[in-house]
């Protein structure tokens, strides 16, 4: 069995990654202090979190169990790396993973501009409040279209499906959008459901 410590898991995790979703950048970097055995994963666009998480979770060598408010050891995986071999075991020591995804500026003006498309009244709330949607960033999501209110009753769409969750504001919606889409997809984004 080969034992991998936190240092090592982050690079194991950082080239899975880059071989799974090659365009895509990721940053895979060990905590500090009493975080120490954590690792960050943060990345633009590309794969949804649940995507990114499910490839990252086999890479935990244990996980935090609220009950007893203490690290369960998750047992060594069998790893096959190459078909020609034998898979090995691999114990890895990292307790956890945290992942931070962002959106690009161009990413969100298309988003924001595909759900004008689709929900018209958009157009008309970005107009009230003289709010461009192809000149909104990801730092102004929530501070520009946050003031525009969207009532209980009233239902979004993306890419011809519902948004669903508290969707209470136009900032929201358009994160919501964006949370849920899939940018490693060529051509046109495809909407993935958490």
């Amino acid at each position: 069995m080969t034992s991998y410590s936190t240092k090592e898991t982050a690079s194991e995790l950082r080239k899975h990654l880059r071989r799974v979703w090659p365009e895509v950048k990721f940053s895979v970097r060990c905590n500090r202090g009493t975080a120490s055995a954590w690792i960050g994963v943060a990345w633009t666009d590309g794969p949804t979190y649940t995507q990114a998480r499910a490839q990252w979770s086999q890479f935990q060598g244990a996980q935090f169990n609220g009950m007893t408010d203490s690290y369960d050891h998750i047992d060594p995986k069998l790893v096959c790396t190459n078909p020609a071999e034998l898979p090995e075991t691999r114990d890895y020591h990292c307790d956890g993973i945290n992942g931070a995804r962002g959106f690009s500026d161009e990413v969100v003006q298309a988003t924001a501009s595909q759900m004008v498309t689709e929900n018209p009244e958009m157009a008309a709330a970005f107009a009230v409040e003289d709010i461009d949607p192809n000149t909104l960033t990801a730092n102004t999501l929530h501070r520009s279209a946050a003031m525009l209110t969207i009532t209980g009753d009233r239902w979004m769409t993306y890419l011809g499906e519902p948004l669903t969750g508290d969707i209470y504001d136009l900032g929201t919606a358009i994160t919501a959008a964006l949370n849920l889409t899939d940018y490693t997809t060529t051509g046109q984004p495809a909407r993935v459901e958490r």
